[in-house]
């Protein structure tokens, strides 16, 4: 099936994160066989419980695409609704190890966090370099934490979604602030 895109589309990353996207290639290939869409792949933190080794190899398969720019999305994400399909413990073993092997393959990290910031910190300070690219995709933690997240890993980019225009929304939209702040100061220093 051939895709019909608008004149100004310039390209987007498709992000392959879904245990079920691995028992078949067929939708990622066809998005991929597109000249402007790339990939990135991954295992979603509420699928933890079913990373096998057969998953692995799967995953670790698509990695290598020429079309794949990004590892990730994986991460750690405590809420509730996550909870209710993976364990804590089954999302950290998942993540320190995706963590161990991730610069093997030199492609920068998406990650995922949802109310595990201290966690996910402690991971990624103990695993990954500091210098390492990372985008840390739908923040929805503290200005504290995302000062952090930042201050340790100066190539770390935070990524915020329309829920920094919900009204209760104020952190999000602080963290915005502080970013354009950061990114504005970075750049009148070089």
């Amino acid at each position: 099936q051939t895709f019909t895109y608008p004149s100004n589309f310039d390209g987007c990353i498709s992000s392959f994160c879904d245990s079920g996207a691995y028992s078949t290639f067929s939708c990622c290939d066809e998005l991929l066989a597109e000249p402007k869409v790339w990939a990135s792949f991954g295992f979603h933190p509420h699928h933890a419980r079913y990373f096998t080794r057969t998953m692995e190899d799967k995953l670790l398969q698509r990695i290598t695409h020429p079309k794949c720019i990004a590892f990730g999305e994986m991460g750690l994400d405590y809420s509730e609704h996550s909870l209710k399909q993976s364990s804590k413990e089954e999302q950290k073993h998942m993540f320190e190890h995706l963590l161990t092997i991730s610069p093997c393959f030199e492609k920068p990290l998406v990650l995922h966090c949802r109310d595990a910031e201290n966690d996910m910190l402690k991971m990624l300070k103990e695993k990954i370099p500091r210098d390492y690219r990372i985008h840390l995709h739908c923040y929805t933690g503290s200005m504290e934490m995302a000062s952090e997240f930042i201050t340790e890993f100066p190539n770390l980019y935070i990524g915020l979604t329309g829920h920094m225009t919900y009204y209760k929304s104020h952190i999000a939209r602080g963290i915005f602030s502080f970013n354009i702040f950061n990114m504005s100061f970075s750049a009148s220093r070089q």
